[in-house]
């Protein structure tokens, strides 16, 4: 599965998908956010899971409209020296696909 990744500051989002996730980093405290834009009407499956200075995972399943915009999860993370953000999306039409964010090594997200 290829994963893209996201920088501070930055939005990652390949033309063809319709998951985004914006990151904005601070200090020792990221803040993210998974936003879908559909260019198609379809159910979709995501899953986010977050490492820092403690770990979350949240899974959704949901409908979207094509061209509505929509915030599907907000995060804040507190880390110490790394964290990772890894979100794998299963669309309609496509394979399925991740997302990174953070200092994510191999196939789980790194230990802070």
């Amino acid at each position: 599965m290829a994963a893209t990744a996201v920088a501070e500051g930055e939005t990652a989002m390949p033309r063809d998908r319709a998951f985004t996730m914006e990151v904005s980093e601070t200090d020792h405290n990221a803040e993210l956010e998974v936003i879908a834009r559909s260019p198609i009407d379809q159910t979709v499956e995501y899953e986010i899971e977050i490492q820092g200075s403690s770990h979350a995972r949240h899974r959704g399943k949901t409908s979207l409209q094509a061209g509505a915009e929509s915030t599907l999860s907000k995060f804040k993370v507190s880390f110490a020296d790394s964290w990772c953000a890894r979100l794998t999306v299963r669309e309609q039409d496509l394979a399925p696909y991740e997302v990174e964010a953070g200092t994510c090594s191999g196939g789980a997200p790194a230990d802070a």
